[in-house]
């Protein structure tokens, strides 16, 4: 159980993330991007959820392969995002003007 919990805390950390990510470029349409990642996740999983399920009705000798084999996919997947697509179009941007900076020492 312990790897589980582990990629379930990454989850919490990964996905507002990655929700504030899809966000943060299109302040006009905050709510427009909001709902298409969130739609876009929602549909991600439930094919997951079809694929598991046939996969886990299909046979019952298969045991939980089909679960630890997806959590193993999307971990990948996750992992393969941020070492490659978040660091390549990643980009630091200049404060908003107005916003209020950081005290400095």
């Amino acid at each position: 159980m312990g790897p589980f919990y582990l990629f379930i805390l990454a989850h919490g950390v990964h996905q507002p993330c990655g929700q504030s990510g899809a966000v943060s470029p299109f302040p006009q349409a905050a709510g427009a991007a909001s709902a298409l990642a969130g739609f876009i996740m929602m549909v991600t999983a439930f094919g997951m959820g079809l694929w598991l399920g046939q996969r886990m009705a299909a046979g019952g000798a298969s045991g939980v392969y089909p679960l630890t084999n997806g959590l193993w996919f999307w971990a990948m997947m996750i992992a393969l995002v941020a070492w490659t697509l978040v660091q390549r179009h990643g980009e630091v941007r200049a404060p908003v003007q107005g916003a209020i900076a950081p005290a400095r020492r």
